[in-house]
């Protein structure tokens, strides 16, 4: 099963149980099947996602060669793929990095080219505007 594939099926299977899929990639060189979940998750919905994951495996995917399951949260801090998920970031904390700057700040507005950002330098409260084109990584980030 192609892993495009696989997280389709994932998606679906894990929305059902009330879990929103983030990410899902095969290891090849340690043979470790990653599957990562937004949301915050105790020991028990770790079981549970765990075993969904290997009924789908088992039954869809019987000839693949042996592999390590890793099922976590994909974190507090987690990554900022492309601009749908950047405009629904809008008024959250983020971290945002490109050739040449890092900024912290609130996302005050993403119109899918310009992203705007409230950041404070030296206690003073500033609105910077940053071409997307020109970013190279966005996260969520924690505000201490």
């Amino acid at each position: 099963m192609e892993i495009k594939e696989l997280n389709e099926k994932l998606a679906y299977e894990l929305d059902l149980l009330g879990f929103k899929l983030y990410e899902c990639y095969y290891e090849k060189k340690n043979n470790i099947l990653h599957v990562s979940i937004d949301a915050s998750l105790d020991m028990n919905e770790i079981e549970e996602i765990s075993k969904k994951v290997s009924e789908i495996m088992d039954k869809y995917d019987g000839d693949m060669d042996a592999y390590m399951l890793d099922v976590s949260s994909c974190g507090i801090e987690k990554k900022i793929r492309n601009a749908d998920e950047l405009k629904e970031a809008i008024g959250s904390y983020i971290h945002v990095k490109g050739k040449g700057f890092k900024y912290y700040g609130d996302l005050e507005d993403f119109d899918g080219a310009v992203i705007t950002l409230k950041t404070m330098e030296k206690n003073i409260s500033k609105t910077i505007k940053i071409n997307y084109s020109d970013v190279k990584a966005v996260r969520y980030a924690v505000k201490f």
